[in-house]
């Protein structure tokens, strides 16, 4: 619809092309026409901006007799295009459908294929979070072997393990090989291990009497399967590690086995358990 200045004058915008393939061939014209609010074609002369930011357009023309026309070829696929075109007499918006044509949408499809890959792999599973496979019964009755679940990478990276959360890591030395025979390929990974935090840095923890103290205290673990079935004398955790256990005390590998752990070596906190789903919870 054509917008009044005070002159009294209007104008309105006619496409070649409401949708058009960006091959570079095809001109979209874009024509603005001014009227007097008798009808007739203004006859004076004025500046006439045409600006598309998507097309990284921008072109001033003067109108003259009553017209001005912008024409510009689209090479590349901008989807939903708007542009605004602007006069002394005010100004006028449209959207032209900038469509890819087959090859651009076959490389835009590989690129966007690419960038998830290279952001789930080279962002979000280093970064941000990871899932894991609980190879074992040592954490039951938290978890049972073959759960999965989600860790949050990030929250160590700015803070320490607190007490009493679950958390991922691996242990120096504990790796596991990979080959490809046919192609003589080998490689390592670190094994990834799921235990309690139970004490951090400066604290004291003895396991005596069917029972876990911490700094003198005895503790409270409505989490775990089973009492530990043995002692262990005071410990003294280092700073800058953490003593890690499992839930089913009597069935776990842990820290009163091979001592405190390196803060170095913690990956993530367990966050969602997703695998069964009729277990599936946040991991308090």
């Amino acid at each position: 619809m054509a917008r009044d200045s005070e002159k009294n004058a209007g104008f309105k915008i006619e496409l070649s092309h409401n949708s058009v393939v960006s091959d570079g061939k095809t001109e979209v014209t874009v024509k603005c026409i001014f009227r007097d609010k008798k009808g007739k074609p203004l006859k004076e002369e004025f500046p006439v901006t045409f600006v598309c930011r998507k097309q990284k357009i921008r072109e001033e023309k003067t109108a003259s007799h009553g017209g001005v026309s912008f024409k510009f070829r689209p090479r590349r696929p901008t989807g939903k295009t708007p542009f605004l075109v602007i006069t002394p007499h005010g100004e006028q918006a449209g959207v032209i459908l900038v469509r890819p044509t087959p090859a651009q949408y076959v490389r835009d499809f590989v690129v966007s294929i690419l960038m998830a890959v290279v952001i789930a792999f080279g962002v979000i599973r280093p970064f941000i979070l990871q899932t894991y496979f609980i190879p074992s019964g040592s954490m039951e009755p938290t978890f049972y072997e073959k759960d999965r679940l989600v860790g949050l990478m990030f929250p160590f990276r700015f803070r320490e393990p607190r007490r009493g959360e679950v958390v991922v890591f691996h242990r120096p030395g504990e790796v596991l090989e990979h080959r490809i025979p046919l192609l003589n390929v080998k490689w390592k990974t670190n094994i990834n291990f799921i235990k309690r935090v139970i004490a951090i840095g400066g604290d004291t923890i003895e396991i005596r009497d069917l029972t876990v103290y911490l700094n003198n205290r005895p503790l409270t673990e409505p989490y775990v399967k089973q009492p530990p079935f043995y002692n262990m004398p005071a410990v003294k955790v280092p700073k800058g590690s953490v003593f890690l256990m499992g839930d089913n005390r009597n069935n776990s590998l842990d820290s009163h086995y091979w001592g405190p752990l390196p803060l170095k070596y913690v990956r993530s906190k367990a966050w969602v358990q997703f695998w069964p789903p009729d277990r599936i919870k946040v991991i308090r």
